[in-house]
């Protein structure tokens, strides 16, 4: 596992979990050797929506953050894959993804978002209105008209999320 900081200063660091892995190593060196031979990235980098903050100061602060990483990785570790959690998920994801295009890198089975959380919590509100929590997890389906309607209006959003975030890699991008 490797970890490393986006404060000035911090540089990568790796460890193993001797229990998971056996005997403990730490090693510290840059980002690019932190991310060296790396074929799983996580990026839950970013700051959490504060107080009095807007979606878009929170957005052009994990959007920053996300480019930075993903150049790094589109640079280090081209085929690794890179599950980012940085909130705005549905905006973050299209900036990694047009980092790694303009790298000449991209393959779009090898980023992704991950809002796992997202499903726990939604599901943890839900069990706690319901007295007798959830009887079973009945998985996906066929979408209701209703889904298919919200989906429907959902659809510009998404896009106009896509569009900002290559709107952002084209103004940012050094």
């Amino acid at each position: 596992m490797y970890i490393f900081s986006t404060s000035a200063g911090v540089f990568g660091c790796e460890f193993q979990d001797e229990k998971l892995l056996g005997p403990m190593r730490i090693t510290c060196g840059t980002q690019q050797d932190a991310l060296k031979g790396c074929e799983i990235v996580i990026i839950p980098a970013g700051v959490p929506r504060k107080p009095g903050m807007s979606r878009d100061d929170l957005f052009n602060t994990n959007a920053s953050i996300v480019r930075d990483l993903t150049k790094a990785c589109a640079e280090v570790c081209p085929k690794a894959l890179i599950g980012i959690i940085a909130n705005p998920v549905n905006s973050t994801v299209p900036i990694a993804c047009e980092v790694f295009k303009k790298m000449g890198v991209f393959d779009p089975k090898k980023i992704f978002g991950v809002s796992t959380l997202d499903l726990v919590r939604a599901n943890t509100f839900i069990a706690e209105a319901k007295k007798e929590g959830l009887a079973k997890n009945l998985g996906l389906g066929k979408l209701s008209a209703f889904e298919e309607e919200l989906l429907a209006k959902a659809l510009p959003e998404l896009k106009k999320n896509i569009a900002k975030g290559e709107e952002f890699i084209a103004k940012t991008w050094s």
